[in-house]
């Protein structure tokens, strides 16, 4: 991430590639736009997770059936109990 984020993070001389997605990604909308996309993805897949790590712990304390929380998390009911089993 520091090269992206900081000039002297490298030399341009020695990565001439990198130099050019790197502008590209700072300075043209284009690269900005794609670069938002790919942070919004992430983000989404973090509140997934999220959603998905809370509903296996209220299974886990007896709080939500296992079919419940599939369905809340738009899911397989196994996906849950992986999850409960991968949890130890």
């Amino acid at each position: 991430m520091r090269v992206l984020t900081e000039t002297e993070a490298y030399e341009e001389e020695r990565f001439p590639e990198t130099s050019r997605m790197k502008r590209r990604l700072r300075e043209t909308e284009e690269g900005r736009e794609d670069m938002g996309s790919v942070i919004e993805e992430i983000r989404a897949e973090g509140i997934a997770e999220g959603k998905l790590e809370t509903l296996v712990r209220l299974v886990r304390d007896g709080l939500v059936s296992v079919q419940d929380a599939a369905t809340s998390v738009g899911v397989d009911a196994d996906e849950i109990r992986r999850a409960l089993a991968a949890e130890g």
